[in-house]
């Protein structure tokens, strides 16, 4: 039994979308019962706003927090893990391909730039991870170019957000030969910026 659950959302197997479901809300509450229509009559007009969404916890690439152990008063005798001391840092930000692995370090300003070449590198799409040392963080903020890609609720730290079936969801928030700053701060801690510039042959 693990100690901690990141929940993940995925449509169901007989779905036509990858990305969502259909559905006229995002969120318990405003439909409480059928038929959703106005005031609840069977002919009424219907109260359908939605498309092709997620519930409310994943939108925008956000993750709800895990479930843990210490939920539960400690599933099967396990104990809460130790939240670490001290401010949290950011100790290092890779290049990670759609599988997971690790494929370069980056890099802070006055140490270089981490160059991508797609295809050449035998990458064909990737993500930004984190790795946060000092006490555990709510969340990690990730920017690019001063703009908020993602805030990140759990380990591991992912500039997107991770696939069902393993590794990460592609990012495509760079622009071919340009380089980007990618700044990353973790909650009640110290940001890092590195610097990243992709090359599309």
């Amino acid at each position: 039994m693990q100690k901690a659950f990141k929940p993940r959302f995925a449509p169901g197997s007989y779905t036509y979308n990858g990305n969502g479901c259909v559905s006229a809300v995002n969120r318990l509450g405003p439909c409480r019962k059928e038929p959703c229509t106005v005031g609840g009559s069977l002919f009424a007009s219907s109260l359908y706003r939605g498309s092709i969404t997620v519930p409310e916890e994943f939108a925008d690439g956000r993750s709800p927090a895990p479930l843990t152990a210490s939920m539960f008063n400690g599933v099967l005798g396990l104990t809460p893990g130790s939240r670490g001391t001290g401010a949290p840092h950011i100790k290092n930000a890779y290049v990670v391909n759609r599988f997971g692995s690790r494929v370069r370090v980056l890099l802070g300003p006055g140490k270089g730039t981490t160059t991508v070449k797609l295809a050449y590198d035998a990458i064909d799409a990737f993500s930004i991870e984190a790795t946060v040392g000092g006490r555990k963080p709510d969340w990690v903020h990730f920017e690019r170019d001063g703009k908020t890609v993602r805030y990140d609720s759990a380990a591991p730290w992912g500039m997107t957000g991770e696939l069902p079936e393993g590794g990460w969801k592609d990012w495509g928030g760079w622009t071919s030969g340009k380089t980007h700053d990618i700044r990353i701060t973790p909650e009640g801690g110290s940001s890092r910026t590195f610097r990243l510039r992709v090359y599309m042959p």
